[in-house]
């Protein structure tokens, strides 16, 4: 794993086998040993990546999961690992401890890029470690970190509290549109109501006037004298008439 953190190991043929980690050949990186038996070691990125894909330890078969690795602390181990010579690949300087590394790509590696500490608070300024010093004794954003960060806070409370008002708005919004969806049913049903009573109403006058005509009295005829013997003369002319055929 050297070489993919920027150094490479000086003599590794020399380094004792004991030190490296079976799945990578290389000195351990964050030693972690396993629960099985022999208590095998390898490095953490190297045994989780190994684990992704398969559930038993790569040296003996047995089951074994993330939750099964122990961090190697020992001071003896750490130590010599520690204490390992490399070479910086960026810039070519040898003879680095391997514990050291980390700082000189920070501090001293000509070739190392590194950005502002106030990166940030929005500093786009990168360069060699040995121009950083320089940079920040006229770095703006540096200067000004106090008050950018509290406005960048208050920027921050700001958010959160549209975010809460777009999520109360939201919920009346729903609760507002549950509720014209009640009224516009209410509505329906009082108008179903109302068409029902005038159906009612409309059976009731109809029932009250057929009720009317039958105990409305019949109109009676009143004939005079003269008026009775016309109509005898004309029925027994009626009748003479009719013997007649």
């Amino acid at each position: 794993m050297g070489s993919d953190i920027g150094f490479e190991y000086m003599n590794e043929d020399s380094i004792n086998h004991s030190l490296k980690c079976s799945i990578c050949n290389q000195p351990f990186v964050h030693p972690v040993s396993t629960n099985c038996k022999k208590k095998h070691k390898f490095c953490r990125h190297c045994i989780e990546q190994w684990l992704k894909q398969n559930s038993s330890c790569p040296t003996c078969r047995r089951n074994l999961n993330s939750e099964d690795l122990i961090s190697i602390t020992e001071d003896i181990v750490v130590d010599v690992l520690n204490e390992l010579r490399v070479k910086c690949i960026r810039c070519g300087k040898t003879d680095l401890e391997r514990g050291d590394f980390n700082n000189h790509l920070k501090n001293s590696c000509l070739s190392a890029i590194v950005s502002c500490p106030a990166q940030d608070i929005k500093c786009s300024w990168t360069g060699h470690p040995n121009r950083l010093s320089s940079h920040l004794k006229h770095c703006t954003y540096q200067s000004l970190r106090p008050l950018i960060v509290s406005l960048l806070n208050e920027n921050h409370q700001l958010k959160q509290h549209v975010t809460q008002l777009t999520s109360h708005i939201k919920e009346y919004q729903h609760d507002t549109t549950q509720l014209k969806e009640q009224l516009d049913q209410q509505a329906k049903k009082i108008e179903g109501q109302s068409n029902e009573i005038t159906q009612l109403k409309n059976l009731w006058k109809q029932n009250d006037n057929q009720t009317v005509s039958l105990f409305t009295p019949k109109k009676s005829f009143h004939l005079g004298g003269s008026q009775v013997a016309t109509v005898v003369s004309q029925s027994q002319l009626a009748n003479n008439y009719s013997f007649a055929m």
